[in-house]
């Protein structure tokens, strides 16, 4: 009897720990981490690259920055997602769906990695205020200008290409104040001293800008550019002989440049050296008889100098040349006015 109730309570032991058992096991099982969906590196770069859809090629891209946040390949990524952001916006505008691609150019402005390549720059992201500005968008333009101008922090030369953008609006205080920044990085770069003499010209204050260009100068003294701008302004403030002797300087090293030679005509003309001039607009003219501003130029000096029959055939010549010409009609009426 007595080994029977050992038994029966060997088998209600035995039965309560089977019992708890599954519940142990519940408790400490550990639960599976989730399993990110990243593939190899290469390939997954390689797959986002050549997606020929733009948005698809974005969104691939994208994905590749978030499975790879230490590659390699993430700047060149993030570019490549600008440009086909930019490739979006083109599209768009050429649709006229002008809000949207205003939108992708913004964002591709915005998105775009900070520094910025030359080349993405220089052949993307440059291209985006003048091809808003010209459609009519001037605040979004400017805007995205100043995203920019961001960008391009720290870098002079990127900072002049953008001046590019103010001078080409007009827009004299910007151009200036670029210049005068990409001058403060780089002291020593001569085109920074050439766009500040272009914002000073572009403001009609012609001594400056004439500063500007001698500065540039004395730090490149071969620079033809330089040369020729300073010139310019020397002829414009009506500094002739100084003129001429820098016109002789660049025509020295290249006989060919016709803009110096018409320069040099002109600057001989305003000197009072009429023979000279006569000479070397003769020679200019044999190479190039179509030079509208020589002709025109020329014409002008003859008609305030009371040759109105020299100034109606010049100016009867550049009109053969390009019945449009404004400026030709304006001399051949000086001229007329000249014979009376």
């Amino acid at each position: 009897m007595r080994s029977l109730v050992i038994i029966f309570l060997l088998i209600l032991l035995s039965s309560s720990s089977f019992a708890q058992k599954p519940t142990t096991a519940r408790n400490t099982k550990p639960k599976p981490s989730p399993v990110k969906n990243v593939g190899d590196e290469r390939q997954e770069y390689e797959d986002a690259v050549n997606q020929p859809i733009a948005t698809n090629r974005i969104k691939a891209l994208q994905k590749f920055i978030r499975d790879f946040p230490e590659s390699q390949e993430k700047v060149r990524a993030q570019e490549l997602i600008v440009s086909a952001r930019a490739q979006l916006g083109d599209e768009k505008l050429g649709l006229g769906e002008n809000e949207k691609g205003v939108e992708y150019l913004k964002l591709a402005a915005k998105d775009a990695p900070k520094p910025l390549s030359d080349r993405l720059f220089t052949e993307v992201v440059l291209t985006f205020p003048s091809n808003l500005f010209w459609r009519g968008y001037r605040s979004e333009a400017l805007e995205i200008a100043k995203i920019i101008e961001d960008k391009a922090e720290g870098n002079a030369k990127q900072i002049l290409a953008l001046a590019t953008f103010y001078l080409q609006i007009e827009n004299a205080a910007e151009t200036k104040r670029l210049a005068e920044k990409a001058i403060a990085l780089e002291p020593n770069l001569p085109s920074g001293y050439q766009m500040l003499g272009l914002a000073y010209r572009l403001n009609f204050q012609l001594e400056e800008a004439a500063n500007a260009y001698a500065k540039a100068l004395e730090m490149d003294a071969e620079s033809a550019t330089s040369k020729r701008s300073l010139a310019e302004m020397k002829r414009a403030l009506g500094k002739s002989d100084e003129a001429v002797a820098l016109y002789k300087e660049i025509l020295a090293k290249d006989a060919t440049d016709a803009v110096a030679h018409t320069g040099l005509v002109l600057s001989l003309f305003n000197a009072e050296k009429q023979k000279e001039a006569e000479a070397e607009m003769q020679k200019s003219l044999e190479a190039n008889p179509g030079n509208l501003p020589l002709l025109v130029g020329a014409a002008y000096w003859y008609a305030a100098h009371g040759r109105g029959d020299k100034a109606v055939e010049l100016a009867q010549k550049a009109l053969e040349v390009e019945p449009r010409y404004a400026w030709a009609y304006v001399a051949m009426a000086r001229g007329l006015m000249a014979q009376k």
